[in-house]
Formats: C-alpha cells, sequence, structure tokens
C-alpha cells in the first residue's frame, strides 16, 4: 500500500551547497513545495527565498522555531557536519523524514544516535550520497556486475585544485579530504563491488603550497571483507592533471580483466601472461539510460513505499566508518584500525 506525500519541504541551510537544492526544487515546482527555509545567514535566506518565491514570514534563522509551524513532511539539510546531529534530532522529533548531506557527523557516537532516533521515530532517515546516481557511475556499476565478483585489485586516484575560499568550513576543518570527500569514494567503492570494509590504513599529508590548515593528501588501504585490499590516493590541493569529482577506477575482475572508469570513459582490458595479446573494448557511454533519477527522487519513493532508503543512515554507517578509521589511523601515524560497526 502506498503512503501519501504531499511533496512539502523544509530545507536547512540554504547557502553554500545548500544554493544546488535550491535550484533542485525550483526546477521541480511541479512535484516539491519548499515552505519553509532556514539559515543563520539572512543574506542567504533573501537570496533562497527570491529563487523559490517564499515570503518573510517563512523564512527562519531559528530551526526550533520553524518547525514549530512548518508543514513540511521533509527536511533537507545541508549544513556543516559540527551541527548535524543537533538538527536531525530535532527534525525527526518533529516527525520529519530527513534527507542529510554528507559527511554524516564528525564522530561514530553521533551516527549512531541519528540512526537509532530515525527507527524510533520511523521515519526516512537519508544521506545525500548522490554520486551512486552519477550516470557514469551507475553503468561502471553495471559493467562491473556484468563481469561477475571483484576478485582482484581495485585502485581508487582522486585529485582536485579544490578552493573553497578562506571562510569555508573545509579549509579550516581537520581531515577536509578524508572526513568530507573521501566519504563520496568508499561509498562508491561499496555500492560498486558489494563489499563493506574491515580495516584502513592511512597516512595523511599536505603539500608545501596548501591553502588548508590540515592535510589536505591522502593515502590509505582498505580491507574488505572478502580479503581484499583497496588502494587510495587523492588531494585536495593538486594543481596539474585532474581527476573528476568521482575520481579514476581500476578494478581486476579476473586474472586476465581489468575495468577501468576515466571520468565518463569505460574501459574493459585483457591481456594474457606478460601483456600478450593485450586488448582494449570502451563500453559505449550511454548517460540518457539512467537519467531523471536521484537521491531526492529514491527517498521519496522509499517514503511511499515505507521502506528504508538505498542510501540510508544506516547502510551509511558502513562508508562513514570507513572515513572515521582513516581519520584515526592517520592520526595514530599510519596505525592498522578497525571500522567501527554499530552494535546489534
Amino acid at each position: 500500500m502506498m503512503r501519501p506525500f504531499s511533496g512539502k519541504v523544509i530545507q536547512v541551510g540554504v547557502g553554500g551547497f545548500g544554493a544546488s537544492w535550491v535550484r533542485r526544487f525550483r526546477e521541480r515546482r511541479d512535484r516539491y513545495e519548499v515552505v519553509d527555509i532556514v539559515d543563520v545567514s539572512e543574506a542567504a535566506l533573501s537570496t533562497a527565498a527570491e529563487e523559490l518565491q517564499i515570503g518573510p514570514a517563512r523564512r527562519w534563522t531559528d530551526l526550533g522555531e520553524a518547525l514549530s509551524t512548518t508543514t513540511a513532511e521533509l527536511a533537507v539539510i545541508v549544513t556543516p557536519p559540527a551541527v548535524h546531529c543537533e538538527q536531525v534530532l530535532a527534525c525527526l522529533a518533529a516527525g520529519k523524514h530527513v534527507i542529510l548531506a554528507k559527511p554524516m557527523a564528525p564522530t561514530w557516537e553521533e551516527c549512531v544516535c541519528m540512526v537509532e532516533a530515525s527507527e524510533r521515530a520511523e521515519r526516512v532517515f537519508a544521506i545525500e550520497q548522490n554520486y551512486r546516481y552519477y550516470p557514469e557511475n551507475l553503468q561502471f556499476r553495471e559493467a562491473l556486475q556484468a563481469e561477475g565478483k571483484t576478485t582482484g585489485h581495485v585502485d581508487v586516484e582522486f585529485f582536485i585544485n579544490a578552493d573553497f575560499g578562506a571562510a569555508d568550513f573545509r579549509t579550516g576543518m581537520v581531515h577536509p579530504l578524508t572526513l568530507d570527500m573521501v566519504i563520496h569514494h568508499v561509498d562508491l567503492l561499496r555500492f560498486f563491488t558489494g563489499l563493506n570494509a574491515e580495516w584502513v590504513v592511512a597516512v595523511e599529508h599536505n603539500p608545501p603550497w596548501s591553502w588548508y590548515r590540515h592535510p589536505s593528501g591522502l593515502r590509505m588501504l582498505i580491507g574488505l571483507e572478502n580479503g581484499l585490499v583497496a588502494c587510495y590516493r587523492g588531494c585536495w590541493a593538486s594543481g596539474g592533471a585532474a581527476t573528476n569529482w568521482s575520481g579514476n577506477w581500476r578494478i581486476q575482475t579476473g586474472e586476465r580483466r581489468t575495468l577501468v572508469k576515466t571520468a565518463h570513459r569505460i574501459e574493459v582490458w585483457t591481456s594474457e601472461g606478460w601483456g600478450r595479446n593485450s586488448s582494449l573494448t570502451p563500453v559505449p557511454y550511454s548517460p540518457d539510460k539512467y537519467a531523471g533519477f536521484d537521491c531526492l527522487e529514491e527517498v521519496v519513493c522509499a517514503i511511499r513505499e515505507g521502506r528504508a532508503s538505498a542510501t540510508s543512515g544506516a547502510d551509511n554507517l558502513e562508508s562513514i566508518g570507513i572515513v572515521l578509521a582513516a581519520a584515526a589511523s592517520a592520526e595514530a601515524g599510519g596505525q592498522r584500525v578497525p571500522v567501527p560497526k554499530r552494535r546489534a
């Protein structure tokens, strides 16, 4: 039996990356109505209100006041991680379903607290792991599934010269790449392979020219549950050659077969011993096949169908656990750290 959903939304955080959600809702006015917006910045509220045609009475700087009167069923929270737990708990207590921007929270305890609160409230609680819905990543996953199980090396690289500005929270954030960006890539690792992780070894570094106050580079080994080891390397202060935001991927699926993804290009490489009789077969890129579905649409389907979202907070514990273990490993000088698991 399908459950009703009116399409009414309260958006918490409308500046920065929140502006992309404002545009999304503006473009989907036929399906969604943002009835309240919340932000600590009056300027951000004014800009968002103009785009969404929201009057002064529905613009708020205090979340509690907004929740006391809103008619929204779904809260979309796009704020810095330090305030996520407090805001999610408030929205759940007010009976709202929640979509939360990644990363969930800076600590494991806060992440588990939010998941358990959502289960008690019987509300959908999803993390915006939007990279799963990029056509290039959906097609790469489909190509991997056609190959069968992942049986060999997994290598990921990510290099972007990401200067968000001196005022952005990431510039002064501890573990900026590891916690704020790598969460996308470890979630894709789980999405592509269907495997969770058991342990992490990580070392962080900061190039001498970096504008980040804390290390913006990472080298990491991830022990997967089937015994494979994934290798990750990346940097957020990397000039010159760059990857795209999803990173470059190389996954060996058999003794003589490897799938490679760079940006929108997917290729199957085969060869015999010592590279004899090597061949490269491009996989035709077909983004139209996967267009029109994203995290928002999936969450609404979950609400109407009375089920957990594919990117639920409970599922995302397996992803956030990897990056929290990576941060702990880096702080411990590269020691092997187990990925935290929720107690049954």
